[in-house]
């Protein structure tokens, strides 16, 4: 399996920052969507 560029901000102990940032945008980006708007 490749490994993905984003495996360097997900994976390690150091990365829990980086990781809590990945959720909150894709947090964001999900309620966007439940309102209606267009996925970009």
């Amino acid at each position: 399996m490749p490994k993905y560029r984003s495996a360097t901000t997900t994976h390690g102990r150091n990365m829990a920052g980086a990781r809590a940032l990945w959720r909150a945008t894709m947090a964001g980006a999900r309620a966007l969507w439940r309102c209606g708007a267009p996925p970009e």
